[in-house]
């Protein structure tokens, strides 16, 4: 029976709160009858009870508990399976704290209890039957001690050994109860729940994706609508710095164009109408401040600013200079801060002015203030005003600082950045730059942070422009206009006034140049227009829509009755660039080119010569020359006397298919990549010798029946009287940042050779001639000498379809000095408004006017003598004499000229006439015409280079 308790006791020690119970009292039955059979053994019970509860030491526990264990390993199954189970069973135990196995020993005493209160009550009943009974129990099993101790260990350990059985059966049932428990959890979802969570799973799936769709569609179509809400509701959202558009200066640093910050007034309602201790202390002091700084109606103000209490954005003024807004800035700094605020502190025009309200408006009071004293500095917050909800939004303005100088080559820019014509529009991407951000959030204690990305301003451009020759140029193309305008009918003294000066041999636009020009800074004020000629929007004959010039000039008349579609067509017609997108027949400044392409194709040569007997017929049509009978002249002659006969003569031997080829190496009808926006391409005003006829190749040789551009001529002459190098036209030859370091450096740049260095100097010596004692003598300046080549060209008439007999285009295409050409100049005039409009007097005028004061600035030195007369017109313009400095050549021309030998039966004068002098003009005069002749060379002056014939057949595309 010890043996007995001792089991029990290591069960509930050891085996957990099942093992316990069932270890235990597992052999209640067995117990009971045996005790109710024996009363010897119930009363041995009841003593070995009494032992038990009396407390057993610790070292026979643990021998106990030592030879429990020897058994349970010794009475182990073979099977794995329950090993296993019960190893996991003892792992589990021992890893139990010992506060839980105080509690299980616990309630498993308490169980143990509860279960042997039958057994106590059935003892004690038997106790109660008779005290000598138990007296007599004790003697007799002191007596009988050695037997019953012997038959005790026999039946205990026969109790045990069933004991121990049921325990491992019950422990065996416990693991296959888990392993069930865990096959039903791992098989928890049917097919059919599983087969629902699929379903569900798709849908989830298909509702996401088409969220996302729709999401990326909301962007895409409306993302610009919901930023502007989103930001319309931010606080402290982040603002752009705007960058500064790069400037353009000329070849000396003049700024032509350049960039001036200005400054947005932006009313910010939300902070002018905000209320502090329920007074609105900013509204008054600030509508005050601004009626007495700017020109604005306040009413109109304080109406909007009242009605719209929510608005942060309100900008009634806009590009103010820093100079408009002092003032404001001024009473702000003074007059919208209390005395305990700061008042050292700088007002920055950058900053949103009351974009924010200062968190220290409400002033913290010490315990022992009184109301009253609060009260007051309220009163005196209020009394003395506050201006704020106003701040200064800074962007940059397009500045030019000469108005119109330039204008054609600069071109304009709005407020967008982006260019219109000229440089600004061919260079915009090159001037802009990249836009900086400034970020605003609130922190973690709710103050604002500012992040600064600061912007990237656009790159400079150094233009080959030099202020002072363009500001020449310009003069004289004014006083042009004053001496002519409204001569003939009510318009400008042309027109198409125009000009270019280039380098010769580096393709470098010094000056470009024409008339009517327009103010940069006002490109939209239509008295620009007032002169010119109407245009107007037509349908051609091939269903193409163009621009047409009526017969109607612009008066202020007319300005006004014209709508805004018709207004902004004009204005678009005067801000292109005659220079570079009119179109024009070239007249006799062609002859060089038809000259310089006989020689070089090696059908005719320096020596040869033609003669002139006033008419000639190509392709059943009569074809005559200016002058009367010019007789045999020399190659030089030819073209100092603008001789159209002979020009014909050289295109026949010269042949169509080698006229056009040498027209495409000149670059006539191509573009010539002159960096300047709207180049006109003239591709379909020149003939294809598949095309050209007997006829056309005669018209061609003297400059008629094909279109040019003025780029396109003086480029190519440079090529001729160069040595043959032809150069790219550019107006810009660096390109800078910021900081003034540069980024891209632009090399003059030949593109292709026109003619051999021997053609180009048989052409220079031909120029030469035209300037000494040809057709260009008055386009000489004082103490120089030049070369050059006069035109002259009739017009179509765009009713008729043929040519006028009364509007002409006149040119003097030049360079200088003569004898090593540094500058190459051209001047248009374009129908100018006089009676006789074909006096090529008038481009020559200009050109003599133009480099008597361009050529001392360029430091080149005169060569030749000064007359009287020019000597005064020299002081009159305050220019010194410099041919002291110079070469003198007058020897050396003299010699040559010597040494040309006359072709037989020439006409040293060239007249062929004999008409009278008329003393009021000096020129000889026509009796039966009227025509007017140079009394010296016999040069016709009114008359055009080539005598106009109606029923001369024209190029289709003119």
């Amino acid at each position: 029976m010890e043996k007995d308790n001792d089991v029990r006791r290591v069960s509930r020690s050891g085996g957990g709160k099942r093992n316990l119970g069932e270890g235990g009292f597992g052999d209640n039955g067995t117990r009971n009858r045996n005790q109710n059979r024996n009363p010897e053994n119930r009363r041995s019970d009841n003593r070995d009870g009494n032992r038990e509860r009396g407390g057993r030491s610790s070292r026979d526990r643990e021998a106990d508990i030592r030879s429990s264990r020897s058994r349970d390993v010794s009475a182990r199954s073979g099977r794995d399976r329950e090993a296993d189970v019960r190893s996991s069973r003892s792992r589990d135990v021992s890893a139990r704290s010992g506060r839980d196995r105080e509690a299980d020993i616990r309630s498993s005493r308490s169980r143990d209890v509860s279960t042997r209160s039958g057994r106590d009550r059935d003892r004690n009943s038997q106790g109660r039957d008779g005290g000598n009974r138990t007296s007599q129990s004790r003697d007799m099993e002191a007596g009988v001690g050695g037997n019953r101790k012997s038959k005790d260990r026999g039946n205990t350990k026969s109790g045990r050994k069933s004991r121990k059985g049921n325990q491992d059966n019950r422990i065996i049932q416990i693991a296959e109860h888990r392993v069930k428990k865990n096959k039903e959890q791992k098989n928890k979802f049917s097919i059919k729940m599983q087969k629902k969570l699929a379903v569900l799973y798709m849908m989830v799936l298909l509702a996401f994706s088409g969220l996302v769709f729709r999401l990326a569609w909301i962007t895409r179509e409306n993302g610009a609508r919901y930023q502007k809400q989103v930001l319309s509701q931010q606080k402290y959202e982040s603002s752009v710095l705007p960058f500064r558009r790069g400037d353009i200066v000329d070849a000396k640093g003049t700024r032509l164009a350049t960039s001036e910050k200005v400054y947005n007034l932006v009313i910010d309602a939300k902070v002018m109408t905000s209320e502090v201790r329920g007074k609105q202390i900013y509204l008054e002091p600030t509508l005050q401040a601004l009626a007495d700084n700017f020109d604005l109606d306040i009413n109109a103000i304080r109406e909007y600013v009242t009605t719209h209490k929510t608005s942060s954005y309100y900008v009634p003024l806009k590009q103010l200079t820093y100079e408009q807004i002092s003032g404001f800035l001024e009473a702000k700094q003074n007059e919208g801060k209390t005395e305990n605020q700061d008042t050292k502190q700088d007002v920055e025009p950058t900053q949103k002015q009351g974009g924010e309200q200062d968190s220290d408006q409400s002033q913290k009071t010490d315990t022992g203030q009184t109301e009253k004293g609060e009260e007051d500095k309220e009163e005196e917050q209020t009394v003395k005003g506050s201006i704020n909800g106003v701040w200064f939004e800074e962007e940059y303005k397009r500045i030019y600082p000469y108005d119109s100088l330039a204008a054609d080559v600069i071109g304009f820019s709005g407020r967008d950045n982006v260019g219109s014509y000229g440089l600004e529009e061919f260079y915009n991407d090159t001037l802009n730059g990249i836009n900086g951000r400034e970020y605003g959030y609130l922190n973690d204690d709710q103050a604002l942070e500012r992040t600064l990305k600061p912007a990237i301003d656009g790159y400079n451009i150094h233009s080959t422009i030099d202020a002072n020759i363009q500001m020449i140029v310009e003069k004289y193309l004014k006083k042009f206009n004053e001496e002519h305008q409204n001569e003939i009918v009510q318009g400008n003294g042309a027109e198409n006034i125009a000009c270019i000066i280039m380098g010769v041999n580096t393709g470098e636009i010094l000056a470009m140049a024409e008339y009517p020009g327009y103010n940069l800074n006002d490109v939209r004020n239509p008295e620009s227009l007032i002169g010119t000629r109407m245009v107007e929007l037509v349908t051609n004959a091939n269903g193409y829509e163009e621009l047409k010039k009526t017969d109607t000039y612009i008066t202020e008349e007319v300005l006004a009755n014209m709508d805004s579609d018709q207004l902004y067509l004009n204005l678009n017609n005067l801000w292109k660039s005659f220079c570079i997108t009119g179109t024009y027949e070239p007249g006799s400044t062609a002859k060089t080119f038809t000259v310089a392409a006989a020689l070089e194709e090696g059908a005719i040569s320096a020596s040869d010569t033609f003669e002139c007997n006033s008419l000639v017929e190509v392709g059943g049509h009569m074809m005559g020359c200016h002058n009367r009978v010019d007789g045999v002249l020399t190659l030089e002659q030819a073209v100092a006397k603008s001789c159209n006969v002979s020009m014909i003569k050289i295109s026949q031997i010269l042949g169509s298919e080698a006229f056009c080829k040498f027209q495409q190496i000149f670059n006539f009808g191509l573009k010539t990549n002159i960096d300047l926006a709207g180049e006109a391409r003239t591709a379909s005003f020149v003939y294809t010798a598949d095309k050209m006829g007997p006829t056309d190749l005669a018209t061609n040789s003297f400059g008629q029946n094909f279109n040019v551009t003025m780029i396109e001529m003086i480029a190519g002459f440079c090529s001729l009287i160069n040595g043959g190098n032809y150069y790219e036209p550019h107006l810009v030859n660096k390109i800078t940042n910021a900081n003034g370091s540069t980024i891209t450096h632009i090399e003059p740049r030949v593109l292709k050779q026109t003619v051999s260095a021997s053609t180009s100097e048989v052409i220079r010596r031909c120029c030469n001639a035209v300037v000494s004692n040809g057709t260009g003598q008055s386009a000489r300046p004082a103490g120089y000498a030049i070369g050059g080549k006069t035109g002259t060209a009739e017009t179509i008439d765009p009713n008729t379809h043929k040519r006028s007999k009364t509007e002409f285009v006149v040119s003097f295409l030049g360079y200088a000095p003569a004898d090593d050409p540094q500058i190459a100049i051209y001047v248009v005039v374009d129908r100018p408004n006089v009676e006789k409009q074909s006096n090529s007097e008038f481009a020559k005028g200009i050109v003599r006017n133009i480099l008597t004061e361009v050529l001392p600035y360029l430091n080149i030195f005169m060569t030749e003598e000064v007359t009287e007369a020019e000597r005064q017109e020299l002081d009159a313009l305050q220019l010194d004499i410099t041919n002291h400095y110079g070469r003198p050549s007058e020897g050396d021309e003299e010699d040559e000229g010597e040494d040309q030998d006359e072709p037989p039966n020439a006409d040293p004068t060239g007249t062929g006439m004999s008409f009278p002098i008329d003393p009021e003009t000096g020129y000889r005069v026509d009796p039966e015409t009227g025509d007017r002749y140079d009394p010296n060379t016999g040069f016709a002056v009114d008359g055009a280079e080539s005598v106009p014939n109606p029923d001369l057949p024209l190029n289709p595309n003119l």
